[in-house]
């Protein structure tokens, strides 16, 4: 009907056929689209009526227990997958790195079995990739991660307490709210003992962890660093606030300054670690002392003020730099005179100058840690300075592809693989993998103890083992031929943790007060790191471990930076024209870097090595002992920090 009324008088009639001929294909169309519409309405509907209404037959008496039993596990799995997959930034299986090799993976290794996804970074082939998971992802990985390992939980469930059981086939549904998680879990489960029988079909199971609303801000966060580069700018302030990094400036000397790379390189790192822990997230927990803090602000339009957010930068982790010119390893500057040949001295009479520039690539990652109601959420991202200037956004972005190689993993070699704890019992449902160079091939899961299959070819490939509540074990073996390998596995102890400040009075952690503590046992490549009072409890295993502890205090009145002028320079296309032809110019422009109070200061650190027995963990708590110099009155003071004395911790 609407053609009809854009038709002319005259020509109507000739259309009227078509016209008949149209309709009845508008309305096919229009049938077409009620369906799917339809079907769509009531996949919704018949999804919410599966998670959020459970509908749970009622249990008799009898077979009570096994309905506890069930639903413990069913509750018991779905928080580990949920917890696992805040720390790992959304994920529960890490995402095959495509590159593989370089200073940097897809992901930022905190320890060998502890690692967080990267949702954006530069591979070393100079290649971006995006790695952003999604709540269908997430809801997913969770639904296999519980599909995977419910039946580990369960045991051996063919007979319990009595009563006679046959299992049926697993099936998941998983549903991320914002304050939630719930999941529903059909499993066909029939018990019988004597002349009574019940047969149970559905299990739900619920952990209030507020991963929705933590991936919303996590998702609000990574889109205004994709679109405004808040760490780069805060990066290339760095580089020209601070002298220890030679960047664009001029001396009043005649003998040209000379910097030392790895110096410039520690520096860098160090300046980047203390301004990172400034960092704060708009709309969540903090108040600024004065307006001119919110310098340190990322505002991505984040209204929770029950979140407590943390940004993090190790001096261990990944870093890569390059500075051009360099000269074996010195960074130079010139003379203005140094090329004026025998009138170098008259010109020195009157003019005594010495100018230096210099051209700088930079990657390193920082770790943002978002916490609501003990439940932590973090993801990581990596910080790239492009030849001065902030990574430029590309229009397409490579995403990595989660499946692993398998024209490498092309099973040849027969093996067995034993799998136990350090006090060599056998381990059930670890996971078995097997890694050549840059290739990683899952193999399988042990049964009772042994994993038993074909392996591809590799020269000293590497066997590993892993499971949730283990530290992974490992073991160098070629496949060139059958043969066996053993891994152990050793069990991660949980252990309370206090802190104790090293000053005056009680030594309680004061109100606004926060103490990271960062372990490492090389030896055994472990390491965790804690932020108190925000975890009070950490899992370690036996070993000589290495820490570093800093702690950082509320500033009264704040302590003030001085306002800087900086004059940034760039090179950009030259009008319409230049980036077609590659014809660029120079831009500068001044840069004021405002005076800054900062309302949050770090108070004391110290590195330090201790002992960690077997019987220390069977003790009820670890007590750190963090150093307190006290709030410092001028940035000048901040090497004193470093000086202070400091106290091993000690178990109760």
């Amino acid at each position: 009907m609407t053609r009809a009324f854009l038709l002319e008088k005259e020509t109507f009639a000739k259309e009227k056929k078509l016209g008949k001929r149209g309709q009845v294909t508008v309305f096919i169309l229009l049938g077409i689209l009620i369906v799917v519409i339809a079907g769509g309405i009531y996949y919704t509907v018949s999804r919410q009526n599966q998670t959020l209404e459970p509908k749970e037959k009622e249990v008799p008496s009898q077979a009570q227990t096994v309905n506890l039993y069930i639903k413990q596990c069913v509750n018991t799995v779905l928080e580990s997958g949920v917890n696992l997959i805040g720390r790992q930034g959304g994920y529960i299986e890490i995402p095959q790195d495509p590159v593989g090799v370089g200073e940097f993976k897809n992901y930022l290794p905190l320890s060998l079995n502890s690692k967080v996804v990267y949702w954006y970074y530069k591979a070393d082939n100079n290649v971006d990739f995006i790695q952003k998971p999604s709540i269908e992802s997430m809801e997913e990985e969770i639904t296999n991660y519980i599909d995977n390992n419910l039946m580990s939980c369960l045991g051996e469930f063919n007979e319990y307490q009595g009563f006679n059981v046959r299992k049926g086939k697993i099936s998941v549904l998983v549903d991320i709210q914002k304050s939630k998680v719930v999941t529903r879990v059909d499993f066909p489960v029939r018990i019988e003992k004597g002349d009574f029988n019940f047969d149970f079909d559905t299990f739900y199971g619920e952990y209030n962890a507020p991963l929705g609303e933590l991936f919303e801000i996590a998702e609000k966060v990574y889109d205004k660093e994709q679109g405004d580069y808040f760490f780069e700018k805060k990066t290339l302030d760095m580089m020209s606030v601070y002298d220890e990094i030679p960047y664009v400036g001029e001396v009043d000397s005649c003998v040209a300054p000379v910097w030392v790379k790895y110096n410039v390189v520690k520096d860098f790192k160090r300046i980047i670690r203390d301004n990172t822990l400034f960092y704060k997230i708009k709309g969540t927990d903090y108040v600024l002392s004065r307006e001119k803090n919110s310098y340190y602000e990322l505002d991505a339009g984040v209204n929770a003020k029950e979140v407590h957010a943390n940004f993090l930068f190790s001096e261990v982790w990944p870093f890569t730099l390059e500075v051009f010119p360099e000269e074996n390893g010195l960074l130079k500057g010139h003379s203005v005179t140094e090329n004026l040949g025998e009138a170098r001295g008259l010109a020195e009479a009157f003019v005594c100058m010495s100018t230096y520039e210099f051209i700088y690539n930079v990657q390193y990652p920082v770790l943002i840690i978002l916490n609501k109601n003990d439940y932590t959420f973090q993801f990581s991202n990596m910080v790239v300075i492009d030849k001065n200037t902030p990574r430029v956004n590309k229009d397409e972005f490579f995403t990595v592809d989660k499946e692993y190689d398998q024209r490498f993993c092309q099973k040849q070699i027969d093996f067995n693989v034993d799998v136990v704890d350090e006090k060599f019992n056998v381990i059930d449902k670890a996971d078995v993998k097997y890694k050549c160079i840059t290739h990683s091939c899952k193999l399988g899961q042990s049964d009772n103890g042994l994993w038993k299959g074909q392996v591809p070819l590799c020269i000293n490939g590497e066997f590993v083992g892993e499971k949730e509540g283990y530290h992974f074990g490992r073991a160098q073996i070629s496949t060139n031929e059958p043969g066996s390998a053993l891994l152990v596995l050793e069990k991660l102890k949980k252990i309370k943790v206090d802190v104790i400040a090293i000053r005056a009075g009680s030594g309680e952690v004061r109100e606004g007060e926060k103490v990271f503590i960062d372990l490492e046992e090389k030896n055994k490549k472990f390491s965790r790191f804690i932020i108190y009072p925000e975890q009070k409890e950490i899992e370690l295993i036996p070993g000589v471990y290495t820490a570093k502890i800093f702690m950082t205090s509320p500033v009264t009145g704040g302590l003030t930076v001085p306002e800087k002028i900086i004059n940034n320079c760039a090179t950009v296309p030259r009008g319409a024209f230049g980036a077609l032809f590659g014809i660029n110019e120079e831009k500068c422009e001044d840069v004021t870097i405002p005076s800054t109070t900062v309302d949050q200061m770090m108070t004391g650190t110290k590195d330090f090595t201790f002992l960690v027995t077997e019987n220390d963990l069977k003790k009820n708590k670890l007590i750190f002992y963090a150093p307190y110099y006290g709030v410092i009155k001028d940035v000048t003071d901040i090497g004193k920090l470093m000086e202070q004395e400091g106290k091993n911790p000690s178990f109760e």
